[in-house]
């Protein structure tokens, strides 16, 4: 291995960022990378996480998800969703003497990745510990759950199949409405009706009564009862009203019987957590942790308490050699591993690069992604494009901070934007995969 960074360079005319940026200089690709696939940590999973302030607020847990995933590069991935549920906007009430017809749990969903052939088998049990909604949760953490399955569905994923369901109105003819996919899971009627429809006077006086009297919810997929590879689905569960427990009940009402419904909510206004696992045993991932190699041919990148890809430069500061030069576009490209795209496993529509995160959670951003750096332009890309199957990242910001020592290399890795929302995952060209090894062009000026 040679450890002279700059081998040969050539003279661009026209090279830019889009139509209206020209950049010229000296370009140079044969900068040293080196990647390595190291274990990625446990991401924040609460409600209270939050990035920026005021109108640039943004809420980064925007779906929850639930699934189990055997990939045979990746190995085994497990998606578990905790939650707390709420009442309406008034106080729950079920009338007098009311008579519980059915309970449905209605968790509707906006994407899946994965097996469209497999089977699930989605548990849901009562959290036996409490959850806080100020409270911040890792993907890590595991809370207790009661042995009773409350609700069970043997289902399969249709994420684009929309669904006709009868609407119960009260005091009017009932309708039919068109609604967005989703997993109606009938709870255990006589454990609906002794907890819920029959609970004990002040149970809903408020939320706090609520959540001291019932803790919440665990949704688990059985993984011994999934067929084929599985899929990890993205559940509507944060945005208001959407998921819910529905109770369809008789009661007397001025009078006269009434078949009428009550629904509990379950959405961000209420504490919620995810727990992920992963297990890479008998897998190239496993394979490629255990390789103590600093310079890897592949690189893996798999949210969920999974993997990422350790990036590093190590002869850039040779680049200097070549006197005074002012950087004026670096790009990352990051090829994928060829066949690695094959359905049902299709890549990530973006990669990312951080350094890092920070105790709150939040990433430490590297300059060209951080939105609070002042020479943030909004073009650290990462767009996938599907006909030359490779990544681009403009990181022209942390090439000049690297060679100004600035900040170093030592923790710089490729990843996904927000691994608690996203299941798919990366197999990508590493540092020592020959002509199609990933590459650094920088185009400079003396």
């Amino acid at each position: 291995m040679s450890l002279v960074i700059i081998n040969s360079c050539k003279k661009a005319n026209l090279i830019g960022l889009d139509n209206t940026d020209i950049i010229t200089g000296t370009v140079t690709d044969t900068v040293t990378i080196f990647t390595k696939t190291v274990l990625d940590v446990p991401v924040r999973v609460d409600n209270n996480f939050i990035i920026g302030s005021g109108f640039s607020a943004n809420v980064l847990n925007t779906q929850r998800l639930i699934g189990y995933l055997n990939d045979p590069i990746f190995g085994e991935t497990e998606a578990v969703f905790y939650s707390q549920i709420r009442t309406g906007t008034s106080m729950v009430d079920f009338g007098g003497n009311p008579t519980l017809d059915s309970a449905v749990i209605i968790l509707p969903y906006n994407g899946f990745y994965g097996d469209l052939n497999s089977s699930f088998r989605l548990n849901v049990y009562e959290l036996n510990e409490a959850m806080v909604d100020t409270a911040r949760y890792f993907s890590d953490r595991t809370f207790a759950k009661k042995a009773q399955i409350i609700a069970t569905k043997q289902f399969k994923a249709r994420p684009n199949d929309s669904v006709l369901i009868n609407v119960v109105r009260r005091g009017r003819k009932d309708t039919v409405l068109n609604q967005e996919p989703q997993i109606r899971i009938p709870m255990n009627t006589a454990f609906a009706s002794s907890t819920f429809v029959n609970a004990p006077a002040g149970t809903y006086a408020n939320q706090t009564a609520l959540n001291e009297y019932f803790k919440g919810l665990v949704f688990e997929i059985d993984k011994n009862q999934t067929t084929g590879a599985g899929g990890i689905i993205a559940v509507n569960a944060v945005n208001f009203n959407n998921a819910r427990i529905t109770f369809y009940y008789r009661t007397v009402t001025d009078g006269a019987l009434d078949t009428i419904n009550n629904s509990f909510f379950i959405d961000r206004v209420t504490a919620q957590s995810s727990k992920f696992t992963s297990n890479f045993a008998g897998t190239p991932v496993g394979t490629a942790l255990a390789n103590t190699s600093v310079n890897q041919s592949v690189g893996y990148i798999k949210p969920l308490n999974g993997v990422k890809t350790k990036i590093t430069f190590p002869f850039l500061q040779n680049l200097k050699n070549q006197g005074n030069i002012a950087i004026n576009k670096a790009e990352l490209l990051i090829k994928i591993q060829p066949g690695s795209d094959s359905q049902p496993y299709t890549v990530a529509p973006f990669i990312y690069m951080n350094r890092g995160f920070m105790p709150s959670g939040n990433a430490i951003e590297v300059p060209d992604g951080d939105i609070f750096d002042l020479r943030f332009r909004n073009d650290f890309d990462g767009r996938y494009d599907p006909l030359e199957k490779v990544y681009r990242l403009n990181v022209t910001r942390l090439i000049q901070d690297l060679l100004t020592g600035k900040i170093t290399d030592e923790n710089l890795f490729l990843t996904l934007q927000n691994t608690a929302t996203s299941a798919e995952r990366l197999v990508i060209n590493g540092g020592n995969a020959g002509v199609n090894s990933i590459k650094l062009r920088i185009t400079y000026t003396q």
